[in-house]
């Protein structure tokens, strides 16, 4: 869901995130030029992490990953990408690899894309200083007024 121009949202975000806490930064480019495709692509890439991370939890809708970031137009292209940020929740038992080779699995088939691309339509690492990651992941948010915070 994207928020219009959320500034106060966003500086919420990035004060709660502890440095200590543990987390994922997760960059994915779309193959859309359609702002309203992306954000689909994104709510169902959100449902699918979820499910993977948290199975019958999420699908009783008695708990969900904390999952936020912004979408960005890129300098070269104007490709669509998003910057998030995943919360790691205690419930989740799947390794860093394991989520790594699901996230590049699923957002590959969701938007199409030929599987030899992968590794530029995708970056998934863990967010060592979360905070830093944040503040990052919301810089359009913070710095360009743009109306394109996601909280999924």
């Amino acid at each position: 869901m994207i928020y219009s121009n959320e500034e106060v949202r966003a500086k919420y975000l990035i004060e709660t995130a502890n440095q200590n806490s543990e987390g994922f930064f997760l960059t994915l480019v779309g193959l859309t030029h359609s702002q309203e495709t992306f954000e689909e692509q994104l709510l169902t890439f959100s449902k699918w992490i979820n499910d993977y991370c948290l199975g019958r939890a999420f699908m009783n809708k008695k708990d969900r990953l904390e999952i936020f970031g912004a979408v960005e137009k890129g300098e070269w292209g104007n490709r669509l990408h998003a910057h998030l940020i995943i919360k790691k929740h205690q419930k989740v038992k799947r390794s860093d690899q394991e989520l790594n080779a699901f996230v590049r699995k699923s957002w590959i088939k969701l938007i199409g894309a030929n599987p030899n691309y992968r590794s530029s339509l995708i970056d998934f690492q863990r967010a060592h200083d979360l905070k830093s990651a944040t503040r990052y992941a919301l810089k359009e948010v913070r710095f360009r007024n743009s109306n394109n915070l996601l909280y999924i």
